[in-house]
């Protein structure tokens, strides 16, 4: 895309008299501000920053009568010399416009990094006003971005920065992959750095004619704030602000859908005018930039607002030049036994035959956040193996709960991974998340009797409290569950005992089915909350 230094304004006068009595003050005019012909106004800003993708310096030239075509001379002088500056001789004014633009071309390649031009236009000699004048002077500083190096561990440079994509080849099926990529930093604000061409010829699963190798394609990341690096334009503003444009866009081209395009949540929510929260962005640790499972998303230049999720692995990843690989510990999700995991979710939805048949109860492996001791997952509850009548997958799936308050346990929204046919994949939550998400308190929760609890090693869901949907038009649509569900941590003083639904395939293992009942319920679906992206994976 085209970056063009433009500059448009033009300063109104306006003059307002009063009559005057002969008791009246006497006041005398200042003198007249001579009016020229063909003027430039002094209201633009002169001083520019230009870059290596700048290939114009286009000024407004403007004039007082607009009667007929005018061709106008125009001497420029550039110091400390005009190579890289292609001059044309005059402005064409077109019958009928007070305005014209006067286009320097740019050579960037000639142009010399880190150097001050004037640039000096002049129509005319000596008129100025304080509004507009025949001569102008406007002044270039070209500082290319610098890129960044670092040094191993045995003390050799290294120029060249991991990039782990996670991102698209997923989307294809794809085996995530990590290679090499040349990162830059901002001049001016090194808090501002970009990958070169990410997905160019250093992708390894680049197929022939797949890219635009035209220009660079460059994504950028404002890392201010290393716990909420966000997706940014080349002067550091958030992807989405103001509604711009949300999404990087790669160069590459793999199908019908035309060209892949990159965002996150965090710059999903700029664009939607709502604040997004740190969890959104990126975390920078010892030289290494990751997101969130999800937080980063897909889309096409058909349908810039048909979103799939990216990371899905969480595996994305940018090591800095020099730096190492850095696994916070922190973010490690340790196993502390296993659990007694009562199914209110899935079975009533899927199995169920009776309305009134018990649920059945197995053991999960349950696993605990080093970060936040708070924070806990029930890994793989439906699972074949796991579950009496699991699902044959790979790699894990888990359900992720906040104990935070003991009283307002919080089961935020999230994809169960699940799919049922066309009605597309089962997300959950609990009603204290969605009344949270609506801008409720913990109070508001516990006072309307739909918070779930954690007392005694055991959280327990009560009916009502979990919801269940499928997304729909870009939003997930809520129904209530009917039955309980709860989970028997491995420390809890007692663990009950198992009541193993007897083995069932679902169909020999799929595609998963509502039962009739939840059908029904579907069907009277009460809410909407968070856009749901989609998990597809599409054919390369």
């Amino acid at each position: 895309m085209k970056n063009i230094t433009k500059l448009f304004a033009i300063a109104a006068l306006a003059f307002t008299l009063g009559a005057c009595s002969d008791d009246e003050p006497k006041f005398n005019p200042a003198p007249a501000v001579p009016e020229l012909p063909v003027f430039f106004s002094l209201e633009n800003e002169t001083n520019l920053e230009i870059y290596e993708n700048t290939t114009s310096l286009e000024v407004p030239v403007y004039r007082k009568s607009t009667e007929g075509a005018l061709t106008v001379p125009v001497t420029v002088t550039v110091t400390p010399d005009a190579d890289g500056f292609s001059i044309p001789a005059s402005v064409e004014f077109a019958d009928g416009e007070a305005e014209a633009i006067f286009d320097i071309a740019l050579d960037m390649a000639t142009i010399k990094a880190r150097t001050d031009y004037n640039v000096t236009l002049s129509i005319a000699d000596g008129v100025e006003t304080p509004y507009y004048a025949d001569k102008v002077t406007y002044k270039l500083n070209y500082s290319p971005w610098e890129l960044v190096t670092g040094t191993d561990k045995n003390g050799n440079e290294v120029t060249k920065a991991l990039f782990r994509d996670d991102i698209i080849a997923p989307l294809y099926g794809l085996d995530p992959v990590e290679y090499e990529v040349e990162m830059q930093a901002n001049p001016v604000n090194t808090n501002i750095i970009r990958i070169v061409d990410p997905y160019g010829e250093a992708w390894p699963y680049l197929p022939a004619g797949a890219y635009d190798d035209s220009e660079h394609h460059y994504m950028y990341f404002n890392i201010s704030n290393p716990n909420a690096v966000f997706l940014c334009d080349k002067d550091g503003i958030a992807l989405g602000t103001d509604g711009s444009d949300f999404e990087f866009h790669t160069g590459l081209t793999l199908d019908a859908d035309g060209e892949i395009l990159i965002t996150s949540y965090y710059n999903y929510y700029v664009y939607n005018d709502r604040k997004p929260t740190a969890e959104m962005g990126g975390k920078l640790q010892q030289g290494n930039l990751t997101y969130g499972k999800d937080q980063l998303l897909v889309a096409f230049a058909s349908d810039p607002e048909g979103l799939y999720y990216g990371n899905r692995n969480e595996m994305f990843r940018i090591i800095w030049p020099g730096a190492e690989e850095y696994v916070d510990p922190s973010t490690i999700w340790n196993p502390i036994g296993t659990g007694q995991f009562t199914d209110g979710i899935l079975f009533p939805l899927a199995v169920m035959e009776d309305e009134n048949e018990e649920l059945p109860t197995y053991g999960v492996e349950v696993r605990q956040y080093a970060g936040d001791p708070n924070m806990f997952r029930i890994m793989n509850p439906w699972k074949a193996g796991v579950c009496p009548y699991g699902v044959d997958y790979t790699g894990d799936l888990y359900i992720e709960l906040d104990t935070t308050n003991p009283d307002c346990v919080v089961m935020p929204r999230q994809s169960t991974g699940l799919t049922f046919g066309s009605n597309g994949t089962l997300y959950i939550m609990n009603y204290a998340a969605y009344l949270l998400n609506q801008g409720g308190t913990a109070n508001d929760v516990i006072s309307q009797g739909v918070n779930d609890t954690y007392k005694d090693g055991v959280i327990y869901s009560a009916p009502g409290n979990l919801l269940w949907g499928f997304a729909v038009n870009g939003s997930i649509r809520l129904n209530q569950g009917e039955y309980e569900w709860q989970l028997v941590m491995p420390s809890a003083p007692a663990e009950p005992t198992a009541k193993n639904a007897p083995a069932r395939t679902f169909n020999g293992n799929g595609p998963l089915a509502l039962t009739p009942r939840a059908k029904q319920q579907a069907r009277a679906a009460w809410a909407t909350t968070e856009p749901a992206f989609s998990y597809a994976t599409k054919s390369l």
